[in-house]
């Protein structure tokens, strides 16, 4: 599997570790293949119709679970985030369920999988998935065992690396010219003796 993937969860209870696990994943995807984030939602569209436009165009979808993940209150309304219908989360993973597509929990520092009291009736089915667990102390092993098991520890990010590439060999024209200034001015050495072993 080495498809678009759609990272769901929520600010106020995984919002450094989904930046964390996102720019993982970037050094091994393709930006375009990783969703993330309702910032680049336009002003004034129906952003239920745009969270569910892009689960309709992934392969798997992850949801990252903190321990306040389901017990998540709206400060407006002092309700719980998941009984509202329109509510990101709710939207991202009632989508991607109904798609059936693979939909992976990931239990974060030691979060535990909800009740399923505490799921609303049309998400129920993400109790049925196998989990996967992120912690922060082992957070480069796990994200990498999770990558592999998503299929992409074996294809990296070839245009980060180019880019990467270029960056580190790429220099400016004034540098280029000091540099031909220095060799010309600096002197030629000739070993009269042969170096000692270990020298370069």
């Amino acid at each position: 599997m080495s498809g678009k993937i759609f990272i769901s969860y929520r600010r106020d209870d995984s919002r450094y570790q989904a930046r964390m696990i996102y720019e993982a994943f970037l050094r091994r995807m393709p930006r375009e293949n990783v969703f993330m984030d309702i910032d680049t939602i336009p002003l004034g569209v129906n952003f239920v119709k745009v969270l569910e436009g892009w689960v309709e165009q992934c392969e798997v979808l992850l949801v990252l679970m903190g321990a306040d993940w389901a017990n998540s209150t709206d400060p407006k309304t002092g309700k719980r985030r998941l009984d509202n219908p329109k509510d990101f989360v709710r939207v991202e993973i009632r989508g991607a369920l109904t798609r059936d597509i693979p939909v992976v929990p990931v239990m974060l520092d030691g979060a535990e999988i909800p009740d399923e009291a505490q799921l609303p009736d049309d998400i129920k089915g993400l109790l049925s998935r196998n989990a996967e667990f992120v912690e922060y102390r082992n957070f480069d092993a796990d994200v990498q065992r999770l990558l592999k098991k998503l299929g992409w520890v074996a294809v990296p990010n070839k245009r980060l690396l180019q880019q990467q590439s270029q960056e580190r060999y790429e220099t400016k024209p004034s540098n280029l010219a000091r540099e031909a200034a220095q060799r010309t001015l600096r002197p030629k050495v000739i070993w009269r003796t042969k170096p000692e072993k270990g020298e370069r």
